[in-house]
């Protein structure tokens, strides 16, 4: 796979996400700006990744935001990040996006709980949501129980390809696991599907929802990575008309389907 964008959120001091640099890629931007802002923390307290992570800077009750993660994409990619804080309610989600093409198209992955460390607890849920001309759509949806849940110091792989069917997958490994856990691998292939590149990116609290809350949210290790079809290391892709996909094992922990 090749490397499309990486940032570890690495800084002596506190620096606003928008001002700063990624260790590869272009830059981050503030798209959806919803009264709140992020920013990357030298090892902030109370947050369990005991070192530099990506932090709500601004923001509040019913306030949110989402940043692109700036760089040059293809349409397959697989966007990658450790959890490093999580709202104490539901309703303070965090949000991970792929094919954000402007505010208003996009997937995103979205995450929140009652615990605060997990999404675990009855009131908790994952999900997939598609943004088109501005309408949201829950594509998948999980009670944060059992395997499906999602812990501080976990790494999250959220993985996009194709066009004629959009496939969609969620993947989890967990502390010293030597494999990951599905937890969706869906396709979309609605007129409304989202067919372009576009970028990853980041956001918390209202961004899907006005009664979405900015608080403890944290990510840390983001990265971004291109799916190659196999012989050049990465995912073997079938027939898009006939949904047909194969996968393997990638030298590098890649997605396994």
């Amino acid at each position: 796979m090749a490397t499309i964008y990486t940032d570890g959120f690495t800084v002596t001091v506190d620096e606003t996400l928008a001002s700063h640099a990624p260790d590869i890629g272009t830059s981050w931007t503030l798209l959806i700006n919803n009264s709140a802002t992020l920013k990357a923390a030298n090892t902030p307290s109370g947050y369990a990744s005991k070192g530099d992570v990506c932090i709500p800077e601004t923001g509040g009750a019913g306030q949110g935001c989402l940043y692109t993660a700036d760089g040059t994409y293809s349409t397959d990619y697989e966007v990658r990040f450790w959890i490093g804080g999580q709202g104490t309610s539901a309703n303070q989600p965090s949000i991970v996006a792929a094919r954000v093409v402007d505010a208003n198209n996009m997937y995103v992955l979205k995450y929140g709980g009652t615990a605060g460390a997990k999404c675990s607890v009855s009131s908790g849920y994952i999900k997939i949501l598609r943004c088109t001309a501005g309408v949201w759509t829950e594509l998948a949806s999980v009670s944060g129980s059992g395997d499906n849940t999602f812990k501080d110091r976990d790494e999250i792989a959220f993985g996009v390809y194709g066009t004629d069917v959009v496939h969609l997958k969620v993947t989890r490994l967990a502390g010293n696991a030597r494999s990951r856990l599905v937890i969706f691998n869906i396709t979309d292939s609605s007129a409304d599907r989202i067919t372009s590149a576009g970028s990853a990116g980041l956001g918390v609290g209202y961004v899907t929802d006005s009664g979405d809350d900015t608080v403890q949210q944290g990510f840390d290790d983001f990265g971004v990575e291109e799916l190659f079809p196999v012989g050049t290391g990465g995912v073997e892709f079938g027939s898009e008309s006939d949904q047909r996909v194969t996968y393997r094992f990638i030298s590098s922990g890649g997605m396994e389907f």
